[in-house]
């Protein structure tokens, strides 16, 4: 693969703070890599990126964010918090070794991603294999069962 020891930081919601933001930033000046915040940007230059980049990076998942599935599809690896829509690994089956903690520093996390990406790219395959198999006629059968299911 050649990509680049890029990481792209998926925009703040409001009321984040940039904490992480920063800190990978100033990792990324200490360790040969760069770090891109996905903010106005058109599609084509994001896709672009993520085809670019080896992390893409995204605190506190909330609600349904796509930004995880088109970085794991397009073969790049996702990195979130442990928390929010980030503890569900029904929606996003993201391995533990790919979320920050307060147990391992940040920039441990960054360099064994950016060190053995091809390694840690194979443990989404899984993943991949999920969101690949969805069709239109899948989705649309998922959203009958549930939607009978809540109604």
């Amino acid at each position: 693969d050649k990509r680049e020891n890029l990481i792209l930081f998926n925009h703040f919601h409001p009321g984040q703070r940039d904490t992480t933001f920063v800190e990978v930033t100033e990792y990324c000046k200490a360790s040969s890599c760069e770090v891109i915040m996905l903010k106005n940007f058109n599609e084509k230059e994001v896709k672009k990126l993520y085809q670019r980049a080896k992390i893409i990076v995204s605190e506190c998942l909330m609600g349904s964010e796509r930004s995880v599935i088109e970085a794991v599809l397009s073969g790049a690896l996702f990195v979130t918090d442990d928390c929010s829509n980030g503890k569900d690994l029904r929606d996003f089956p993201i391995p533990r070794q790919h979320k920050f903690s307060n147990k391992i520093p940040k920039a441990e996390i960054l360099t064994r991603l950016l060190e053995n990406f091809e390694e840690e790219q194979q443990k989404l395959d899984g993943f991949r294999q999920l969101y690949k198999h969805y069709s239109h006629e899948t989705l649309v059968e998922d959203t009958k069962r549930f939607v009978h299911a809540v109604v």
